[in-house]
């Protein structure tokens, strides 16, 4: 009996004992004022807040990718494109408009939430003031995705007009006088509807007779090929007869066209035509005939001289004489006899002009409200039958 209960004793003081050198134990290792310990625990429940918010995070995605490129609009068109924002995260997206550029504009989108997995449409609308073959607009979006923060997107392009012509003028530098040429030129359409070139008319009717226009030739696959924004092409060919005076080439060519949006077009025909006969002298423009004296004191008048210079083979046989003068009371206008140089292969004329002292005020700048003065020289030549001379100046005073 009582070896029984002196052994019961034993192994519960045994017992007790390991218990309390394990709480010892314990508080020596848990209670301990370590710093590393600290550190460890404090790195530990760091890194399990951070995983735990990076579970609740918004994330932004724009399907589609962030550049849209529309390829080619009309310059008075108006250009949209939806970007689709996905919310791919765990946390509600927020997404409003931060800054836009000034010719593009977001559709109605001050703030807006999205919840994971759901998406919203941001539009972007923009409308060109003018031609560029770069367009480039962008517009900045807000999110609270921390990592995208700022979202940029952008559109870019081509902005054209309706209808372009090629070559956009039609420039004869020095046409002979005497010579025929054919310009072929092809008109492109952007637009969606059937493109038709309907009739034409030539601006300058002094110079019309000397022009012929063929519309609705066939346009090839190289034509096509030139651009591959356009709808649809028309070819048409401008003939330039001989005949035209001497001097400057001021055409225009106004096409009517079917579209509505797009009535008129209008191509340029600019350059000078030469011959036998040619003018020579101190502030004279020969590619536009153009003598310049500018401002003039009308106290002291002006006077100057220029030379016309007649050759080739019917130069022996070309009288000239002196046509038309206009402001005939303000410009004093003498063609002189001619004289030989070069041996003979060019015969000279002197031209006087005069503006004389106390003429009247006078404005011939060739504005929009004042054209040009005008000489005109009578030629037996075959080929310029007229040469004119235009003269810009202005009497003040």
């Amino acid at each position: 009996m009582f070896n029984i209960k002196t052994t019961t004793l034993v192994f519960l003081a045994v017992a007790m004992g390991a218990i309390t050198g394990l709480a010892f134990t314990v508080k020596e290792f848990v209670g301990t004022d370590d710093p590393t310990r600290r550190l460890q625990v404090r790195e530990t429940q760091s890194a399990g807040d951070s995983l735990s918010r990076q579970q609740s995070l918004p994330q932004v995605s724009v399907a589609g990718g962030l550049i849209h490129d529309f390829g080619a609009m009309p310059i008075d068109g108006k250009g949209t494109h939806t970007f689709v924002f996905q919310n791919t995260g765990d946390a509600a997206l927020l997404v409003k408009t931060k800054s836009t550029t000034c010719k593009c504009t977001v559709s109605q989108l001050k703030q807006e939430v999205i919840l994971p997995g759901r998406s919203t449409d941001v539009t972007l609308k923009w409308t060109p003031n003018g031609t560029s073959p770069d367009f480039r607009q962008r517009a900045e979006i807000e999110t609270n995705d921390p990592y995208k923060p700022i979202v940029e997107l952008t559109i870019h392009g081509r902005v054209i007009q309706a209808l372009v012509p090629m070559p956009q003028a039609i420039l004869l530098r020095r046409l002979p006088a005497s010579k025929m040429v054919n310009h072929r030129v092809v008109v492109y359409s952007y637009n969606e509807e059937k493109f038709q070139l309907t009739g034409y008319e030539l601006l300058n009717e002094e110079q019309a007779s000397h022009f012929n226009v063929e519309l609705d030739l066939a346009t090839t696959d190289e034509d096509l090929a030139i651009d591959r924004f356009a709808k649809s092409a028309s070819a048409l060919q401008v003939t330039i007869r001989p005949g035209l005076p001497l001097g400057p080439i001021q055409q225009k060519l106004r096409l009517r066209t079917n579209l509505p949006d797009a009535p008129y077009l209008e191509i340029p025909i600019e350059g000078t035509v030469v011959g036998d006969i040619s003018i020579v002298g101190p502030r004279f423009s020969s590619e536009r005939n153009l003598l310049r004296l500018g401002a003039i004191d009308g106290r002291k008048g002006i006077s100057t001289t220029l030379y016309v210079l007649v050759k080739g083979p019917h130069r022996d046989k070309t009288e000239l004489s002196l046509g038309t003068v206009d402001p005939a009371d303000v410009l004093q206008v003498t063609l002189g006899d001619r004289t030989e140089i070069n041996r003979g292969l060019v015969y000279k004329y002197p031209l006087s002009i005069e503006i004389h002292p106390g003429s009247r005020n006078l404005n011939r700048l060739g504005t929009k409200t004042s054209s040009y003065a005008e000489i005109h020289i009578q030629s037996e030549h075959p080929e310029a039958k007229d040469v004119p001379v235009y003269v810009e100046f202005a009497i003040q005073g």
